[in-house]
This record gives C-alpha cells, structure tokens and sequence, in this order.
C-alpha cells in the first residue's frame, strides 16, 4: 500500500476541539533518545475512535480496531530512526495536530510534510518510517 495523506481530516469544529484541549505533554513520558513528551488522554482515544471509519475506508479493513494513540511533542534535537514498528501498529495514523515548522516523516525512502489537521495513513508494521534529526527549538 502507498501511502496516504488526508487534508482536513478532522472537521474545523473536531480539530479546534482538539488542540484546545490536548494536556500539557508533559504530564505524560519523557522520551530522552527522540527527544519528545508523549501521553495518552480519555481525548486521544475519542479522537482515534473517531478516525476508525475513515482507517477502515484507507486501509480496506472492515475488522480494523483502534489500538492505541498518543500525542507526541518533539523539541530540540529531535529524531526518530528510521523502523518498522513491532507492536501493534499494522495500520499506522500520523495525524499532524500542530507544529513549529514543517518535519518530514519518511516512508519507505518516500518523504511526506503534513500540515496541521492533515494525517498521513500507512502499514506501520510492514513499511520503514522515520524522521531524520532536526531541532526544533526549546520545548515551551
């Protein structure tokens, strides 16, 4: 499967819904090799629930089940080697929420820039993905 990326993938409402009320990523994990905060809220489950249908529709699977999604603040030297995923991540969403400048992320030698409320669907499992180092700046 190629990847794809959806425009406006939320609905204006969904998405101002969603960025002004994701929680301060740092009550969540510390990720010291990506650089980056990651946390799980009851709001990322809603929203993934609410990408289902539109995953089922991408990924032609009817069975398609949300498994788990969290919201990732990258800042300063950040990175994410290039991988493929070994949990359960066979059908992958990237959704871009928001960003301080555009980050590549690459699939399968492919790069993809996504803006804010766009997502990028792939086979997280099956298909190499990363970013390549970038800083991003302090982590306000």
């Amino acid at each position: 499967m190629e990847p794809v990326i959806i425009k406006d993938i939320l609905t204006k409402e969904e998405y101002l819904n969603l960025i002004n009320n994701l929680p301060d990523p740092k009550q969540g994990l510390y990720d010291v090799g990506r650089s980056r905060y990651m946390i799980e809220t009851e709001l990322t489950t809603k929203y993934a629930e609410l990408l289902q249908s539109k995953a089922r529709e991408i990924f032609k699977s009817n069975t398609l089940l949300k498994s788990y999604s969290l919201y990732c603040k990258y800042f300063g030297k950040a990175s994410m080697d290039m991988h493929k995923d070994d949990n359960a991540c066979t059908y992958t969403i990237d959704l871009c929420v928001r960003q301080s400048e555009p980050w590549e992320l690459w699939v399968e030698g492919k790069g993809f820039t996504l803006n804010p409320n766009e997502a990028l669907f792939y086979l997280g499992n099956d298909q190499l993905h990363g970013r390549y180092p970038k800083d991003l700046g302090n982590d306000g």
